[in-house]
């Protein structure tokens, strides 16, 4: 699985996804949500591309309407079609409920349902991996405690913002058999302060900064838009409100960078200057 990706949301082109593919990314983020995804447009770009498809990994994630055991067999050969492929490198639930106007009826069934289903998916070799997006620790540790397949991956919002600490101590225990084996993350930064003090600081940027977090945790990374245009409910968004926290987050990084480029770093006013 490549260590950066790239990610989908925001109904990015096929034109947009083959100058992807020719920079280099290998790994696609998708999604059947259509208010954020749109399946075939990668599928397009993976047609016309002229790139193996065994030399690229897909990823993409049920929407959440089709909770439940048979609504989820029934929905997952629609992301095969849209995607021009038969197997997906990895599926997932995209989140453990249906909620605001995502949903005009409430599903067949819930997420526990969703991952026997996922199961059969893997065990058709349809899906090379199975996991889960936007879990809460909790949701996480019982679905591993009862599920027959193990979740190959979690992803995750994770960012200087969104450290996703209790998540990233389930999913730290490589050697074991009932743990998660990877774990992805999207990276978010908005905050236009941030954006600034890390230019002028360390001569780099939010995305950078948080390709750079990731990797040092060792999780596989997708960039995310500047400004999240999704999130599960209750979830904090990155904002100009929350620079300071932001600042406060940064401190011990950005100081000890700021030292071996000469600089020097106020962390009160999120500002830097030559020393």
């Amino acid at each position: 699985m490549p260590a950066i990706g790239f990610g989908c949301a925001g109904h990015v082109r096929a034109a947009a996804l083959v100058d992807g593919i020719n920079a280099g990314y290998r790994l696609f983020d998708t999604a059947q949500a259509t208010e954020w995804y749109l399946e075939e447009e990668l599928g397009a770009a993976i047609a016309t591309s002229g790139v193996a498809r065994s030399s690229l990994f897909i990823t993409s994630k049920l929407h959440p309407r089709d909770l439940g055991e048979q609504s989820t067999l029934a929905a997952f050969p629609n992301s095969l079609r849209r995607l021009r492929t038969d197997y997906l490198d990895a599926f997932m639930l995209h989140y453990p409920r249906c909620f605001s106007a995502l949903c005009e009826t409430e599903p067949e069934g819930g997420w526990r349902e969703s991952w026997r289903a996922l199961e059969t998916l893997y065990d058709r070799g349809l899906v090379r991996a199975i996991g889960v997006c936007n879990f809460s620790p909790a949701e996480l540790n019982e679905l591993i405690g009862f599920a027959r397949i193990k979740p190959h991956l979690v992803q995750s919002w994770m960012d200087p913002l969104h450290q996703e600490r209790p998540l990233r101590k389930i999913t730290t225990f490589p050697s074991s058999r009932d743990r998660p084996r990877g774990s992805t993350s999207r990276a978010t930064c908005s905050s236009t302060a941030l954006s600034s003090q890390l230019s002028r600081c360390v001569q780099s940027t939010p995305s950078m900064e948080a390709i750079r977090m990731a990797r040092s945790h060792r999780r596989r990374q997708r960039p995310a838009p500047t400004k999240p245009t999704h999130a599960s409910p209750g979830q904090p968004r990155a904002s100009a409100r929350t620079t300071q926290g932001t600042c406060t987050w940064l401190v011990p990084a950005l100081a000890a960078r700021a030292r071996r480029r000469r600089t020097s770093y106020d962390p009160c006013g999120c500002e830097c200057r030559r020393a």
